[in-house]
């Protein structure tokens, strides 16, 4: 099984990664690190001791300059019952990923109206841009100002 998480809103990603892993045994791999690809194949290649079903979070997988070699292998697990990887990226996938966002693998969009909405509503009157620059430079605020946690 496959499922997508992609978006701008980091923090309802998150939310959700936690709220899909919990109580799974999980193997996390982030494609920033060097190390993540032989990891990752020895993941693929391996048969699970202690669980019937294999599960992996794969972070910035898209970043990885040579992310189109694993494109059969993720491609072969959307109707897989016994491996579920679940890909959280911030970014839409590439072209030749774009089977992740229709069925049978599962994927849900975080962010983007509610977030523009709630800064265009702030800067009524100002020039254009001025919500997707406070975007880019307070996300860690957005939390705080619009979601109504972490205070």
């Amino acid at each position: 099984m496959i499922i997508f998480l992609y978006g701008p809103d980091s923090y309802r990603r998150r939310k959700k990664v936690k709220e899909l892993t919990n109580g799974h045994l999980v193997s996390q791999f982030d494609f920033v690190e060097e190390s993540a690809t032989g990891e990752f194949e020895k993941f693929m290649s391996s048969q699970s001791m202690f669980e019937s079903v294999k599960f992996a979070v794969l972070k910035n997988f898209f970043e990885y300059e040579d992310a189109v070699r694993f494109k059969d292998v993720i491609k072969n697990q959307i109707d897989s019952k016994s491996t579920t990887l679940l890909l959280n990226e911030t970014n839409e996938p590439p072209g030749e990923y774009e089977f992740l966002k229709t069925k049978p693998a599962l994927s849900q969009f975080f962010g983007g109206r509610k977030v523009l909405r709630f800064y265009s509503k702030r800067s009524h009157g100002t020039r254009s841009g001025f919500a997707e620059r406070k975007i880019a430079r307070n996300s860690h605020c957005l939390r705080r100002q619009y979601l109504g946690c972490c205070q």
